[in-house]
This record gives C-alpha cells, sequence and structure tokens, in this order.
C-alpha cells in the first residue's frame, strides 16, 4: 500500500496537549506531529466538524513551550472503545487535524524544536 502521507509523522510522548478557543476539542493529548498537522486522542467526547476551528493552541507543559492560536480541519476521526473489565470500557477519541496554510510555517518550527528529526516508526 503506498503511503498517502504529505509529512512525515513524528510521535509526542511527552505530555503535549492541544485545547481551542471555542471549546470544540475539548482538551486532548498529541501523540504525532507533522510539518501538516497534527494527531490527538482525548477522553471527552469530541464532536465530528469538517469546519475550520481557529483559535487552537499546543502546549508542552514540561519545558512552557506553546504554539498558539492556529487554525485546522479534522481530516481523521475516530472513536475507540476499550474494554477494561466486564463491566467498565473506557471510550477514546482520535482526531487527525490539517493545519490551515498560514499556520504551516509556525507548525512545522513548532516541530523542529520538539522533535529535530526524530520520525515516527510507521
Amino acid at each position: 500500500m503506498k503511503e498517502r502521507r504529505r509529512f512525515i509523522r513524528y510521535h509526542i510522548d511527552r505530555g503535549l496537549i492541544v485545547l481551542d478557543d471555542d471549546d470544540i476539542i475539548g482538551m486532548a493529548r498529541v501523540i504525532d506531529i507533522s510539518d501538516g498537522g497534527f494527531g490527538c486522542v482525548g477522553l471527552s467526547p469530541i464532536p465530528y466538524s469538517t469546519n475550520w476551528i481557529n483559535g487552537i493552541d499546543l502546549y508542552d507543559p514540561n519545558t512552557d513551550i506553546s504554539l498558539q492560536q492556529i487554525s485546522g480541519r479534522m481530516t481523521r476521526y475516530v472513536i475507540n472503545k476499550n474494554s477494561t473489565g466486564s463491566i467498565a470500557s473506557t471510550i477514546s477519541y482520535f482526531v487527525g487535524f490539517e493545519v490551515s496554510p498560514n499556520s504551516v510555517t509556525q507548525i512545522a518550527n513548532f516541530r523542529e524544536i520538539l522533535c529535530g528529526d526524530q520520525p515516527a516508526s510507521s
């Protein structure tokens, strides 16, 4: 199968969080980032939207580094239900975001600061 991604993904395992001004995303954990967007997972419901979301902030509480007020739109949306026992289960929401053309330079610079050149392994 041919890779369809335009940008290399870089894993984020440092607790980077994403928030947005309109509370559409709520608060989610960024799991990967690229020069064109990011993927995140949250435990609170994230409603699917095809519209551009403004006021997205990425924040690393460990280093106090942040990227603020970028725009993006959802390109991938998956709801995962994981059973943790006979009666308990956890639902998580994975969302992939493409940043708007005017945010590409900012996220590429931010990705370079966070990850350097260590791409994700598939």
